[in-house]
């Protein structure tokens, strides 16, 4: 064989494997749209009856590598659109193929035919009519509204810079200088022979996002215009604001449970579980469905919170009430605090602090607040031993104390928080209800409540200091069931009389109108009327004085004491605890027969304000 015969050969056979790669290789990826829109054009021609004439120039260059422009998407403002009013140009000859996208959500498809081929220049034109694009001016009555976006393309799909430009003509009777802008300024206004024109202009831009524009013009004009209220803005804000809804569901979410959990007394933990699981995807499925949801949840709170109020003051049992019975006298001030119904918690205070004027308690920690019994009291054992050591002590003990006692000698070393009180504030609320029956209930109630306006009259007539101190000491029961007892402390305190309780000033014996320490030890600062001595307090103990930190003791021992303690109920208005088993069962058994999936997303047009007109983002495909 010839050298020219090999080489011959050698190429054949290069050739054919050539070939064979070649079929054995996967086809290649179709190609992309890849162009370019170097200027774009939009004209709006309002007219009077709120409709607007939209007019589109886009110059596209199809760039070496993409596939022919074959396909434009133009987005529109809503789909009340009607085919019968577009056309379509390209390089001046008419496009009769248009339909609805189905590339975008809002808009419609242009069918180009052979379209714009690589490394070539065309120009798109587009026309309709949109109704109802004009509207109410939300600031003024005597305004029309108008606000519009072009429509734009795939960020993908586009090359390069735009220059883009935005003319609105408006109706015949607008001069120029009575349009205003909306935020972006205008590039200029004209009054032309027979109306008045303005003018956008975004040079160097990407025609990949929205460029929305806005205007405001004399109403008078218009024979029509599309009426919007400041609500409907708020609810097309809330519509295009996932994150606000977001962070509205979420509160929601914590309202629920912090209201619902008071309600139901920690119960029904699987049904507020159901619950929120429901409200979740209804909300997620409708964005209304949550905004209007949000007044009905506000009215459930608050009736939840107001029967939870109600609940907490009606823990007294039944009474028989006699009109004309008479009024019960003689009540101590914690059982008056009961027949009144005041905050458990507060009744609980009174009882403590009684107990330690007595000295039949000493207290041993301000915070959290420790108290034992003290030593003649503590050495005894059976109610009538104790009896004997608080007579020779010179102490009274009235009945309903000793099952306190009683409580905080089983419970030495906790605080009175953690001390199982329960049964002695349903001691207390029974020993009350059985001195009261019989008598008249509201009689005896305006009296004991004139007591406390009295006690607080005379322990505020009293000028020097050392007399209002032993005054208060007196009656400090009595001034703590008033309703206004920290405001009326904090008067005081203003005046410079810091008061201080009898069972904690320091043993030095400091005078009741001298410096001391403040309430509750070393924590400095001088005041009158002595000091906790046993232990430390911060800033806030010393600001607030003796109102402050009997509150903060007050909402230390309500949260260890709930109605249910006392009724026998669970401390909420509705017991769901039943559910938790049953809705659990039912909640692992669909467990286990569920299976997951998944889903898919799409994509929109979102824009704002009072006229929104927003085309939608398209594209030549």
């Amino acid at each position: 064989m010839t050298s020219t015969s090999k080489s011959v050969a050698n190429l054949v056979i290069a050739g054919l494997v050539v070939a064979f790669v070649a079929l054995a290789s996967p086809a290649p990826a179709a190609a992309q749209y890849s162009f370019s829109v170097p200027q774009v054009t939009m004209e709006c021609t309002v007219n009077p009856d709120a409709s607007v004439r939209i007019h589109y120039r886009i110059v596209f260059v199809n760039s070496f590598v993409g596939q022919p422009i074959d396909v434009v998407d133009i987005g529109l403002p809503h789909d009340n659109y009607d085919l019968n009013t577009m056309s379509a140009f390209l390089n001046g000859t008419e496009i009769r193929n248009i339909a609805p996208s189905t590339y975008i959500d809002t808009g419609v498809e242009v069918n180009l035919g052979l379209g714009i081929a690589s490394q070539e220049r065309g120009i798109f034109e587009f026309e309709t009519v949109m109704p109802d694009l004009v509207f109410s001016d939300t600031t003024s009555d005597e305004l029309a509204s108008m606000r519009i976006t072009p429509t734009w393309f795939d960020n993908a799909l586009v090359t390069g810079a735009t220059d883009l430009r935005i003319l609105i003509h408006l109706p015949p009777g607008v001069a120029a200088e009575e349009v205003l802008h909306q935020g972006t300024p205008f590039l200029s206004r004209a009054d032309l022979p027979d109306h008045a024109a303005v003018a956008f202009q975004f040079e160097g831009t990407r025609f990949t996002e929205a460029h929305l524009v806005g205007i405001s013009f004399p109403r008078r004009v218009m024979t029509r215009v599309v009426t919007i209220t400041k609500w409907d803005l708020f609810v097309k804000w809330w519509d295009d604001n996932p994150n606000a809804r977001l962070v509205v569901g979420l509160l929601m979410l914590l309202g629920s449970l912090f209201f619902f959990m008071r309600f139901t007394a920690w119960t029904g933990w699987s049904v507020f579980t159901v619950l929120t699981v429901a409200f979740g995807v209804a909300f997620f499925m409708d964005s209304h469905a949550q905004l209007y949801a949000i007044p009905i949840f506000i009215g459930f709170f608050v009736l939840m919170e107001w029967r939870t109020r109600k609940h907490k003051r009606s823990y007294l049992p039944p009474i028989a009430s006699v009109e004309g019975g008479g009024i019960k006298r003689g009540l101590t001030a914690p059982e008056a605090a009961v027949l009144l119904e005041m905050p458990l918690g507060r009744v609980m205070t009174m009882v403590v602090f009684g107990m330690l004027r007595k000295h039949l308690l000493v207290q041993e920690q301000l915070k959290p607040l420790h108290v034992v019994l003290s030593e003649d009291i503590a050495i005894t054992t059976g109610k009538k031993a104790r009896l004997k050591a608080a007579a020779r002590a010179g102490k009274v003990i009235h009945g309903y104390e000793h099952l306190f006692l009683d409580a905080l000698a089983a419970n030495r070393g906790l605080g009175v928080t953690d001390a199982d009180l329960g049964p002695a504030m349903k001691g207390l609320v029974e020993h009350v209800a059985e001195r009261v029956t019989g008598f008249d209930l509201e009689e005896t109630r305006k009296y004991y409540r004139y007591q406390v306006e009295r006690a607080w009259l005379e322990a505020e007539q009293i000028g020097e200091l050392d007399a209002r101190t032993e005054k208060v000491d007196k009656k400090l029961d009595w001034l703590l069931l008033a309703d206004d007892y920290p405001d009326r402390f904090g008067r005081w305190q203003r005046t410079g009389y810091y008061y201080r309780p009898m069972w904690g000033r320091p043993i030095s014996g400091a005078g009741l109108g001298g410096p001391s320490v403040s309430l509750g030890g070393s924590g400095g600062g001088a005041s009158a009327g002595g000091a906790l001595s046993h232990t430390q307090t911060s800033f806030g103990d010393v600001s607030a004085g003796f109102a402050g930190w009997t509150e903060r003791v007050t909402g230390q021992l309500s949260t260890s004491l709930r109605p249910g303690d006392v009724t026998g109920g669970g401390g909420g208005v509705l017991d769901l605890s039943g559910f938790d088993t049953v809705t659990g069962d039912v909640l692992e058994a669909m467990a286990s027969g569920s299976g997951s999936g998944g889903g898919g997303g799409g994509g929109g047009c979102a824009c704002a304000g009072c006229a929104c007109a927003c085309a939608c983002a398209g594209g030549g495909r």
